[in-house]
């Protein structure tokens, strides 16, 4: 009797509690109780429930392409069927579902989510208050739904209470450009560029950037850590461009994601060991020899310079220039001179080393091509006297007279020849040049004078200055006609 009051004494209290989600003492399966066997317990209706959520990662930062697995821990064993469950986790401005992968007939599910490009968080957790079935069941072995309330994040029991799992969904960027204080065109190695990441990477080395260009730039070396790196360039063979590039894909972060392209803001570097050299010409349109002033000279250098001015240049010649006026910029100028006081040569020429390209170098030794127009100003005179040997009077078929300028003349022709007297001279022939002529006269038709002249402004000097009416010292002769 005592026997059978105990059984029903123990059955009331097995009953009572009927919600509790495990008794105290046991083996952990929900159907044991301390001290206790071989009791029914078939009717007792119970919910496995979840006891913890870890991860099967270390802590640690997970890049793109990373797979992270989430163990959700149930008191008890669980089968999942008809589904794929999921939680939605905190991962940046997307976030991610962590799908179901296995685990059914155990007490862990396990739930895979691999990082996305873009994502991005400090210690993982979930978004989820719960496990979402997504048509699927979580079940114990009675068939009772299970509870699928997750633990509170930051709580115990939580992912991120339990573990610290960083996701850097985001690639490394770097920018490249000139180091501060390198100039985009300089005579000096090595040239300095500065490549800065968005956040601290390994691995970067030489092999990772590329060069080119056209000054045959050949070496690279690197100094810097973290996100901050100092590269340098040297080996240049001539003057050109230095073209320093970054690879996409060559460095890593901490997460393992590989760098997207790098910003360039400037990776051109003009390298530049030649001195300018300056040319100099008679200006397109200036005539030499010139009646005009000021006369004009072209100065080209080849490359831009600076500092040149009006007071470098060297002011020569006879004609004794004293003014010069220095216009234009870069590597051109045209250099105008003026005051001349007599007739001569106007020189100008230009020292070395008196100016510099923009990095320092300094001029050399001018090339002429021409630096030396002649002025002239002066009218060209003219005398006429009979010919050596010339008789007067004389019954000459031919009478010679001789025309002595004073500079030398090309374009004088027979047609700038004056003939008269009483003769009837009708033709002239000229020899000799260009400063003194021989006139033949011919064509007479009776006895009288044979007179020559050569009236003022019938033709012109090479600088264009007409010429004086000639001085006549003997310019005529008298004969009687021939029988």
């Amino acid at each position: 009797m005592k026997k059978v009051l105990f059984i029903i004494l123990l059955s009331i209290n097995i009953y009572l509690p009927i919600k509790a989600q495990n008794f105290q003492g046991g083996n952990d399966d929900g159907f044991s109780v301390s001290g206790q066997t071989g009791i029914d317990v078939s009717a007792l209706k119970y919910y496995a429930y979840i006891k913890n959520v870890s991860s099967g990662n270390a802590d640690g930062y997970y890049g793109i392409g990373k797979e992270i697995l989430i163990l959700i821990e149930f008191d008890r064993n669980v089968d999942v069927s008809g589904g794929t469950p999921l939680i939605i986790l905190e991962t940046g401005t997307t976030n991610r579902p962590a799908y179901y992968i296995s685990g059914s007939g155990t007490k862990t599910l396990t739930f895979s989510y691999v990082v996305v490009e873009g994502d991005s968080t400090v210690d993982l957790s979930y978004l989820s208050n719960q496990i979402e079935l997504s048509g699927a069941q979580i079940t114990d072995v009675f068939g009772n739904n299970a509870v699928l309330d997750l633990p509170a994040s930051g709580t115990i029991g939580s992912l991120s209470y339990n573990k610290n799992i960083n996701i850097d969904g985001i690639k490394p960027v770097g920018t490249l450009d000139l180091a501060v204080g390198q100039a985009d065109t300089t005579n000096s190695s090595p040239v300095n560029y500065v490549l800065s990441f968005s956040e601290p990477i390994s691995g970067l080395n030489i092999n990772d950037f590329s060069l080119s260009g056209t000054a045959g730039a050949n070496n690279i070396s690197i100094i810097g850590s973290g996100t901050e790196y100092f590269v340098s360039v040297s080996g240049m063979t001539n003057d050109g461009t230095i073209i320093l590039g970054h690879l996409t894909t060559s460095v890593q972060d901490t997460a393992g994601n590989w760098n997207a392209a790098t910003i360039i803001i400037k990776n051109t570097v003009y390298y530049d060991v030649s001195a300018p050299v300056a040319q100099i010409n008679v200006a397109n349109t200036q005539a030499d020899p010139t009646n005009s002033s000021p006369v004009n000279f072209t100065i080209t250098f080849s490359e831009a310079v600076l500092g040149f001015t009006s007071s470098d240049i060297q002011l020569s010649g006879t004609a004794n220039p004293s003014t010069l006026v220095l216009t234009g910029s870069g590597s051109t100028y045209n250099a105008e001179v003026s005051g001349m006081t007599s007739d001569g040569t106007v020189i100008i020429n230009i020292p070395e080393k008196i100016c510099s390209d923009s990095v320092g170098n300094l001029n050399l030794t001018t090339l002429i091509v021409k630096n030396q127009i002649n002025y002239d100003v002066s009218r060209p005179g003219i005398e006429i006297i009979r010919e050596t040997g010339q008789s007067n009077p004389s019954n000459d078929t031919v009478i010679y007279f001789r025309a002595i300028f004073t500079e030398q003349l090309n374009n004088f022709v027979p047609s700038n020849v004056k003939l008269s007297g009483t003769a009837g001279a009708n033709s002239l022939n000229l020899r000799g040049g260009p400063d003194v002529y021989t006139m033949e006269v011919s064509g007479m038709s009776s006895d009288g004078s044979v007179i020559v002249s050569i009236p003022e402004n019938v033709l012109a000097d090479a600088a264009g200055n007409m010429n004086t009416a000639s001085v006549n010292t003997d310019n005529q002769a008298c004969l009687p006609y021939p029988s």
